[in-house]
């Protein structure tokens, strides 16, 4: 294994939280319909519990994935859920920060020289993180290969922010 250089990760943590809302809302409306007497309400209020706490239960699953990017003294990689895209510094021709026209996220774009391509949004990654990987990518490249190929896009200029 490699000597790690920095990582940066994140939990989709908003799935979570609606994971229990959706849990304390279901839990609410079971016992409201439980609570009334009423055979067709419980019936009703159970139903309807049910589902709503298998939707809280996919959430909470999606709230547990989580994304990696590491940057290691060889390669730099990164993992979400069971995929993992990686390279090493030498196959690395492109690090962009990019923004698409009308969208409100913004992504750090990877590109390998075999044209292997990641895509990583700040819709999923704290746009303060990809600033810091952007930076620790571009510090790391150039204090470690003199003759680098590697081309560097700063569409949003995230070198100048502090």
């Amino acid at each position: 294994m490699s000597n790690l250089i920095s990582e940066y990760k994140v939990n989709l943590t908003s799935f979570k939280y609606l994971s229990w809302l959706m849990t304390g809302i279901s839990v609410i409306y079971i016992l409201s319909g439980v609570t009334s007497g009423d055979q067709e309400k419980i019936t009703e209020a159970l139903t309807g519990g049910i589902i709503g706490l298998l939707i809280a239960l996919f959430f909470y699953y999606f709230g547990k994935k989580s994304r990696t990017i590491s940057i290691y003294a060889d390669k730099l990689q990164y993992t979400q859920s069971n995929k993992t895209f990686s390279t090493t510094w030498e196959n690395l021709a492109l690090v962009k920060s990019y923004q698409e026209d009308g969208k409100q996220s913004e992504s750090l774009i990877i590109m390998t020289e075999d044209e292997q391509l990641v895509n990583i949004s700040s819709a999923y990654f704290e746009r303060i993180k990809l600033i810091a990987v952007y930076k620790d990518i571009y510090n790391f490249v150039n204090e470690n290969f003199e003759n680098h190929s590697v081309t560097f896009e700063d569409d949003r200029n995230w070198l100048k922010i502090e």
